[in-house]
């Protein structure tokens, strides 16, 4: 069950300037962020590589995790084993007790939901609002919804919550909040009829259970396969003792307790991975995050500038938007120029970020910069030396066989 309804709106030649000046600011304040987002990138993942070759060089495997050796006090080290807990946790409003590292109650409602999509021809702007009701994990906020009327959600009776063994060790070592989170083997529990049996009777009588999913209505018995507004729907994931790899280091005064290994250049290593890794494996994949990260980050400075320079120049396509076809070619010219300027702009930032550490690999960085800051220069050259004949509106100039020739 859906229902759509769209607003036009038209942007007055004034007020597009005034937007286009103001979208010019924040430009010039965008690329400049986006230089020292690009910058602050390389030195942090050359700052983490470094420390992570030097944590690889050091860290010490115990073979014996059963027993804390005070004479390891402030070493980096490398353990296996189970990651293991005596604590039994519990759901109090839908009884489920278990012995576990973590135990997640996860909650959806089926709701309301405002689907919104803009389109955006020369002057004007058409929204269309879309209201369809959908299983939503917390509760869309009905009240800012374009058309509140007719779509306004309730107030859910139960929510998330997340609970969490306070001692959770491998071995003799105690493992700290950092690591103990770093836990996600979970599995999603079944609602079996001893689950079912142990529920509270005000609940029971309200609810209903498909596979991983206890259904509750304020109605009376809900139906999965027709669903009511309000109604909820609630599973839960556990995550059991297991096996886990990690690098940390042992606290000096306290050998059974673990915390982060301070490098020589201040880079801090402790990670957890669930199952069994050597210490090289363990490294191998924070050197892995190391670079994900380091690509995601180019990839936002690299948008960051393009998004910026788009806004600067934004302000020459205020002055042809309401030109049919001339608004549209424009921006297309816009969004080219400034593609390539960002290409220019990261590259060349990352290029030399990296002179001083990674010459062999700035030089070819550099070329390419060099190569994009050209076409951007040889696209706008080409644009400013088309002839005034193109645009004036007066006859065109007829050339002789003579003028052909020559």
């Amino acid at each position: 069950m859906a229902d759509t309804f769209t607003t036009t709106t038209r942007t007055g030649f004034f007020s597009r300037i005034k937007n286009a000046i103001f979208g010019t600011l924040m430009g010039l304040v965008l690329v400049p962020a986006s230089i020292g987002l690009l910058s602050w990138n390389e030195y942090r993942t050359i700052h983490r590589t470094h420390g992570l070759n030097e944590g690889a060089g050091l860290v010490q495997s115990v073979a014996d995790p059963a027993v804390a050796s005070p004479s390891l006090g402030g070493t980096l080290i490398h353990l296996n084993g189970k990651a293991d807990t005596q604590e039994r946790l519990r759901d109090e409003d839908f009884g489920i007790e278990e012995q576990a590292i973590r135990l997640t109650r996860k909650v959806q409602m089926f709701q309301w939901v405002e689907d919104e999509k803009t389109e955006k021809r020369g002057n004007k702007k058409t929204k269309t609002y879309t209201y369809r009701q959908s299983w939503v994990s917390g509760r869309e906020n009905s009240a800012s919804f374009k058309r509140r009327n007719g779509h306004e959600n309730p107030l859910p009776k139960f929510g998330k919550e997340e609970l969490e063994a306070k001692r959770v060790n491998l071995g003799a070592y105690l493992l700290n909040k950092s690591l103990t989170g770093s836990i996600h083997s979970g599995e999603t529990i079944e609602w079996t009829d001893e689950l079912i049996a142990a529920l509270p009777e005000d609940i029971l009588v309200n609810a209903s259970t498909d596979g991983e999913y206890l259904y509750w209505s304020e109605k009376g018995k809900p139906s999965p396969e027709v669903p009511m507004l309000g109604d909820q729907r609630i599973s839960f994931n556990i995550v059991r003792p297991t096996r886990v790899s990690l690098v940390s280091a042992v606290n000096e005064n306290e050998p059974e307790q673990l915390r982060p290994y301070s490098t020589t250049n201040g880079e801090e290593l402790e990670r957890l991975y669930v199952g069994d890794f050597s210490a090289a494996e363990v490294f191998d994949k924070m050197q892995g995050e190391n670079t994900m990260w380091a690509w995601i980050l180019r990839a936002g400075g690299f948008f960051a500038s393009f998004i910026g320079f788009t806004m600067i120049f934004g302000v020459l396509s205020a002055f042809t938007d309401s030109i049919p076809l001339v608004g549209s070619m424009t921006r297309g010219i816009i969004s080219f120029v400034a593609f390539l300027m960002a290409i220019v702009l990261t590259t060349l930032t990352i290029a030399f970020a990296w002179v001083a550490v990674r010459p062999l690999f700035a030089i070819p960085l550099i070329i390419v910069g060099v190569a994009a800051a050209v076409m951007a220069w040889r696209s706008s050259r080409k644009k400013s030396d088309t002839p005034a004949s193109v645009y004036a509106t007066e006859a065109p100039v007829v050339l002789g066989a003579e003028d052909v020739v020559r």
